[in-house]
């Protein structure tokens, strides 16, 4: 009885032991987990946004192995953009930095989003093999709509340099199956990758097909670059529909923030905005057919997570790999200031929000103006406007020190034609009338195009909304360095400076609008330009000049402030009335400057009213006469009506 009594209480205190344990480090969950990222844009770093410091792959490191440690079964992904961004990017194709960390971090898959594509076919495809060559391990990279005999490659081409359709995992009991791919709106954005992608909807409905087919998953997850939360590019919304067969979607390119995700039909859309300053996650019950959410939630990365130490050293690593770079242009680092705002300027994601002027739009076009007249000294040849999309905008400036690595951050896009990372300024001639139309392209095509909203050095207009939409604007004049204002003429051509890709861009208005506003980018001779790189701004020893060595070039020619530092003047604090937007009736504002547009469709109008005037007095005269024909009938059979 007394072992009894003993064997007992062993086990009494065992019991207790575990419960203790157990409530001290519970048990990972057997749900599957899925935490995601899109849209990284090489912020390899914390970044100062509203005063704090958030982002960093080292601190989403240390969130994936909390995630991984309380989920037994974690899927770690990607939606694409991880690159493009910072100066980190200078370093892109022949260290391919931000990929290798993220495998290294643990993900385990990634997709491509269009600005893998920024320097062309080459640039992508020397970062995917800088990667394979480092020998460590990574995470593959899929994309489902890559069209490749179009593209010159075989998919075994691709699949050796870690690009796939799909993958497939098996978590704990789970298959999990993973694809990617980019949206309408994205390749519109890469013209000129090299690679030709098929369309989205029928390539999703394939790929889906046949992993159903071959491995019947569980669960299907679709990294789609594509987007959602915009009305012209609510993409994901289209997938979900057209194919109900995915389970979730990772849905990147619009940078949009779902603090709530997104149900079409059974489809969960799940979306963490950008670089980093959150970090999905999603906890799911797969029972069947059906995948429950349990758990749906964006985590802040900001200072109170802890850094994954070992990935502060890879960073560490690259960021001195980039002092290459930057000591081309003549910097020592990317923390190196080179001026001071006294105040801060709207944040980019909200440049687009309406269409008005911006004082950041302000101080880049006037930095176009002012690189080139320093870059051709005694040849100078005048700059009449200089004009800079807001799609090119990538960051911001706040009050306080601005470093190269922000200024760089501002106009980090492209390559330049001397495949040194940053688009060169690119020099073009329009016509007057194509400056209306180019005033026109912010009025009108910005409504539906945030992006191609406009911000102009040298060119002012005035828009009225109630205008008819392309050709709202109805007073156009250039302005000279003094102020003074000068009349446009239609036929003379005008020099124009801006950003090559945006330079590019111009040259297609015609096929977007169908041909309804006509804009061709000409050499000084009025010939059109068949080939930019031909009109790439220099400076005398033949270096291209960057948008962002522009910028940074003008900020560093301010008067210094009481801190010995250039600081950006109080004008560019406000707008200077550049851009003018009027909602008004005005009969003087409503019918000046009429366009071809609007007369030919007054000449419509006027054509229909007539048209259906005419087809009512037709048919009010064939019933009079009919009416009259009815009472001669009548009065001939002897009837006879008195009044």
């Amino acid at each position: 009885m007394k072992h009894l009594f003993s064997f007992g209480l062993i086990i009494c205190i065992l019991t207790l032991s575990c419960c203790v344990f157990s409530s001290a480090s519970p048990a990972p969950s057997e749900d599957l987990t899925i935490v995601f990222t899109h849209d990284l844009h090489s912020h390899l770093e914390p970044f100062l946004l509203n005063g704090k410091y958030v982002g960093g792959f080292s601190r989403i490191k240390t969130v994936i192995d909390s995630a991984k440690k309380s989920h037994t079964n974690t899927l770690v992904l990607d939606g694409g953009d991880f690159s493009m961004g910072t100066l980190f990017q200078t370093i892109y194709s022949s260290d391919a930095a931000e990929y290798r960390i993220l495998s290294e971090m643990g993900y385990d898959a990634l997709s491509f989003g269009n600005h893998e594509f920024d320097y062309g076919f080459d640039g992508v495809i020397n970062m995917l093999s800088a990667a394979k060559n480092s020998n460590e391990s990574l995470a593959p990279i899929l994309c489902s709509n890559i069209d490749y005999n179009a593209s010159g490659k075989t998919e075994n081409y691709f699949s050796d340099l870690n690009v796939k359709k799909y993958s497939i995992f098996k978590k704990g009991d789970y298959t999990v199956a993973v694809f990617g791919l980019l949206g309408r709106n994205a390749v519109d954005c890469v013209p000129s990758s090299g690679i030709v992608f098929n369309d989205f909807i029928e390539s999703a409905k394939s790929t889906v097909s046949e992993i159903e087919s071959v491995y019947s998953p569980d669960l299907i997850v679709c990294l789609s670059h594509s987007g959602t939360g915009d009305s012209v590019k609510d993409e994901d919304i289209e997938l979900a529909k057209s194919v109900p067969e995915i389970d979730v979607i990772i849905s990147a390119h619009t940078h949009s923030v779902l603090q709530q995700p997104i149900f079409v039909g059974n489809t969960i859309i799940a979306s963490s905005g950008e670089y980093g300053n959150y970090v999905g996650q999603i906890e799911l019950d797969i029972n069947g057919n059906s995948a429950n959410l349990i758990n749906y939630s964006l985590i802040e990365i900001n200072e109170s997570i802890e850094s994954d130490s070992l990935i502060e050293d890879r960073i560490a690593h690259y960021k001195a790999e980039i002092s290459d770079y930057l000591s081309s242009f003549g910097y020592t680092s990317s923390d190196q200031i080179v001026a001071n705002s006294p105040f801060e300027f709207t944040d980019q994601n909200d440049l687009s929000d309406s269409l008005i002027e911006q004082p950041l739009g302000n101080l880049i076009s006037d930095s176009y103006r002012y690189a080139v007249k320093l870059a051709e000294g005694d040849k100078y040849t005048n700059v009449d406007v200089a004009v800079v999309p807001n799609g090119v905008i990538r960051s911001s400036i706040e009050k306080g020190s601005i470093d190269i690595a922000k200024v760089f951050e501002i106009s980090s896009l492209g390559i330049g034609a001397d495949g040194v990372p940053g688009y060169p300024l690119c020099s073009v001639y329009l016509t007057g009338r194509e400056l209306w139309t180019l005033a026109e392209v912010d009025a009108s095509v910005s409504l539906i195009m945030p992006e191609a909203q406009l911000y102009c050095s040298g060119l002012n207009y005035s828009v009225n909304t109630n205008r008819m939409f392309l050709n709202r604007v109805y007073d156009c004049w250039l302005t000279d360095e003094n102020g003074n204002r000068i009349e446009i003429d239609d036929d003379k051509l005008y020099r124009v400076v801006s950003g090559m890709y945006s330079a590019k861009m111009l040259g297609t208005v015609n096929g977007k609008s169908y041909g309804l506003l006509k804009l061709a980018p000409k050499n000084a001779d009025g010939s059109v330009i068949e080939n930019f790189d031909k009109n790439i701004i220099h400076n005398e020893n033949g270096v291209e000049i960057k948008e962002w060595k522009a910028l940074a070039d003008y900020l560093s020619s301010f008067p210094k402030g009481a801190n010995g530092t250039p600081t950006i003047p109080a004008r560019y604090s406000a707008s200077e009335g550049r851009k003018t937007i009027n909602n008004t009736f005005s009969l003087k504002q409503l019918t000046a400057s009429w366009s071809y547009i609007t007369l030919t469709v007054l000449l419509v109008a006027v054509f229909l009213i007539c048209l259906v005037i005419f087809v009512i007095c037709f048919i009010i005269k064939k019933q009079k006469k009919r009416k009259q024909k009815s009472n001669l009938s009548r009065f001939s059979d002897g009837e006879i009506e008195i009044i």
